[in-house]
């Protein structure tokens, strides 16, 4: 073989068609027909079928792929790690350890931190890419967020007094991220590469025959047995590989990476909207310019700006809804190119671009031939729509705001920092120790209460400030604080409050808001109250009922679709 680009069988025809001897050559066309038909994979004149060894190839490499000796202990050490980890921070915390308990979990959370950001620093990991654009791409609010949420972490953990084991757990996770990238993930890699590249050499033999793309993959995907996606991905990008798991494969099979899933939607929406609200800006900017030159009323310019680019990224959105709906998109083969997915910014940048020039033609068009109509509004609901405040655009109706995000965000923070300071005000080891008496004693002052018939909203803030008391803990003190708020933020169930309405703030939807402030009232104060049939219920009573009552909102009650 001359030409080293060229495959062996087809190398093969060409020299037994030149061969020195005669006897050695083809005897006839037919024989020369049919090894060419061979090795096209074409039975008489149809078009090109991966064939039966095909599929027996990529099945032993995917099998290969995933039972690697290097990618099993890789595994192997991985598990045990997070096993020994989670078991250290559990004993530990039994036993009343909670320096150790807090060393522990660091070592999950931030070896976890660490080696993302190491294999996405050197190896361009998809997650990485969407985070560093997220974060390139952030605004003044986004940043503000960000740094409360870091204040609030680190307030807490020098309130638990947990900065030292988190420290020394972040130095060796970083030191353990380390090693696990540069030694087992290295010789893990390399055993996979001989298989990637020979599946890689099969598939470019496809495309020589002309099979598209999307056949190709979808091969590959329903081709490769349960353990498909993290052999898919390596070849396609992880946006293929969500793309052929919703199109071409059952989503009860195992998933490789799902973690990464809520945060790529996440990032996917968070930037859709960044750059929603920039074209709205900018075309509203041009229909200002525009209709400056026409001549139009400086006082109602704004108004009829705004409108024309509300009115275009209206048209936006519904003709992505309906692109997703109806049209589909070729899948990205490559991670390089990834992101181009419907519903991606990319997207939604050309689609803006196509609709307002679109739209830009139209609106002229109506302006030559009626351009009172075009410039003048008068019908009701933009008369309505002039009328609103910056409050009423920014944040909607109050009934709107009180169920919003940003308010379960600001009271996440209130709430944990109040935990925070009556954990720093009871030394917080003596608080662990103590808290376990809080029940019993707080149902047997309680019950002496209801005997003498003395329920009312003075006895349960009594009966709180007398549960902690006789517990050995002290109400939180904040001076000029209402004391049901500081009773309320004396306890562990304000930290589960706290995180509930933390978590819940990266989630969207009324139903879901109003459970999650229902979940958040029953772990504050479910346990100051006497129940009919039950009695008083201990605090982790109360607590179980609101991680129950906001697991049930947030994982179904939340809305999945962004607007």
């Amino acid at each position: 073989m001359i030409v080293r680009d060229i495959p062996k069988t087809l190398s093969a025809i060409v020299l037994k068609m030149t061969a020195k001897r005669p006897q050695e050559r083809y005897q006839s066309m037919n024989d020369v027909v049919h090894d060419l038909e061979e090795f096209l994979g074409v039975v008489e004149a149809g078009p090109f079928t991966p064939r039966q060894e095909h599929r027996d190839q990529l099945k032993e490499q995917v099998d290969q792929f995933n039972r690697g000796g290097w990618s099993v202990l890789r595994g192997q050490i991985i598990y045990a790690f997070l096993f020994a980890c989670g078991l250290g921070a559990l004993l530990t915390a039994i036993t009343l350890h909670p320096m150790w308990a807090a060393f522990f979990v660091g070592m999950i959370a931030l070896t976890a931190l660490a080696y993302q950001i190491i294999i996405g620093v050197t190896n361009k990991t998809y997650i990485f890419i969407r985070f560093r654009q997220l974060v390139l791409n952030a605004g003044v609010l986004d940043w503000i967020q960000w740094s409360v949420v870091m204040g609030l972490l680190l307030m807490l953990l020098i309130a638990l007094n947990w900065v030292g084991p988190w420290i020394i757990s972040g130095v060796l996770g970083v030191l353990l991220g380390l090693g696990l990238a540069f030694s087992l993930d290295v010789m893990a890699q390399r055993q996979r590469q001989i298989l990637l590249d020979q599946t890689r050499q099969m598939l470019k033999q496809f495309r020589l025959h002309g099979l598209d793309e999307n056949a190709i993959q979808r091969f590959v995907c329903q081709e490769s047995g349960p353990r498909w996606e993290e052999f898919f991905e390596q070849l396609f990008g992880y946006p293929a590989k969500i793309k052929a798991r919703q199109q071409w494969r059952d989503r009860s099979r195992p998933k490789f990476g799902a973690w990464r899933d809520p945060l790529v939607r996440w990032i996917d929406r968070k930037q859709t909207a960044r750059i929603a609200a920039r074209q709205r800006n900018l075309l509203a900017s041009i229909e200002a310019d525009a209709l400056r030159a026409r001549g139009v009323d400086p006082n109602e310019i704004v108004r009829q700006a705004q409108e024309t680019a509300r009115r275009v990224m209206e048209n936006v959105a519904k003709l992505q809804r309906s692109a997703a709906k109806t049209v589909a998109a070729p899948i990205i083969p490559t991670p390089a190119a990834a992101g181009a997915a419907p519903g991606s910014p990319a997207n939604i940048m050309q689609i803006v671009r196509t609709v307002s020039a679109e739209f830009m033609n139209q609106a002229a068009a109506e302006a030559q031939a009626q351009p009172r109509e075009v410039v003048e509004y008068h019908d009701d609901e933009q008369d309505q729509r002039e009328h609103l405040s910056w409050f009423q655009r920014r944040f909607g109706s109050p009934f709107a705001l009180i169920f919003g995000h940003q308010v379960r965000f600001v009271l996440a923070v209130l709430i944990l920092i109040g935990f925070g300071v009556w954990w720093r005000q009871n030394k917080g080891l003596a608080a662990l120790e103590q808290v376990q008496g809080i029940a019993q004693t707080h149902r047997e002052i309680r019950a002496e209460r209801v005997r003498g018939g003395q329920i009312d909203a003075q006895y349960v803030i009594e009966s709180g400030r007398d549960a902690l008391e006789h517990s050995g803990t002290t109400p939180l003190n904040i001076p000029h604080m209402p004391e049901v708020v500081n009773l309320a933020l004396s306890g562990w169930n304000a930290a589960l409050a706290g995180v509930i309405l933390l978590v819940s703030a990266a989630c969207r939807g009324k139903l879901m808001s109003f459970t999650v402030l229902l979940a958040t009232l029953v772990a504050l104060f479910g346990h100051w109250f006497v129940l009919p049939g039950i009695g008083s219920p201990q605090p982790w009573m109360s607590a179980a009922a609101a991680g129950i009552i906001a697991f049930l909102g947030i994982f179904f009650l939340r809305r999945t679709t962004s607007i």
